[in-house]
């Protein structure tokens, strides 16, 4: 796959497949085959008959005014991602992964608020001080620092980590 010429019907059988693969959803790939249709069409109008990179990014420029130089809006990111998915297949022979959607909570910002309950819980049931609190507050966020530092889950938390 690395010559980066290749048939486009067979390049879309195997982009699609691998996306399939790779757990990518139905509308997805569908949404990415209507511009690989397109794509087809108008190499047919300009009579190439093998794809190559260079017709992908000729394809954008001249189909949708498409240029890395402007920025992008969603949609036009979406056809950039179509013709990066058959040039990426092509030079490598694989899909890279999409970077994840899902946001990643920190320890600090969970245990955050569980400490904001905690200091109000202790002050409403023990009447404790404000400078107790502030106190609270300056060494379990330290604890929780050194956390977010040398852990990445949770059950990771051992007692040999917080000893030492």
């Amino acid at each position: 796959m690395s010559n980066c010429h290749a048939k486009l019907d067979s390049l879309v059988v195997s982009v699609s497949t691998k996306l399939r693969e790779r757990g990518y959803k139905p509308v997805t790939i569908q949404r990415h085959q209507r511009l690989w249709e397109n794509l087809g069409k108008y190499m047919e109008k300009q009579e190439v008959t093998t794809y190559t990179p260079d017709i992908g990014f000729l394809f954008l420029r001249e189909f949708y005014e498409i240029t890395v130089s402007e920025k992008l809006t969603k949609q036009e990111r979406a056809h950039a991602r179509s013709i990066k998915l058959l040039n990426d297949f092509l030079e490598t022979g694989t899909i890279f992964p999409m970077e994840p959607k899902v946001s990643t909570v920190s320890a600090l910002k969970l245990f955050g608020y569980l400490l904001a309950d905690f200091k109000q819980f202790q002050q409403d049931k023990f009447s404790m001080t404000s400078t107790t609190l502030k106190n609270y507050d300056r060494y379990i966020s330290r604890f929780l620092l050194y956390l977010e530092a040398h852990i990445s889950e949770i059950s990771m938390i051992t007692p040999v980590l917080i000893i030492n």
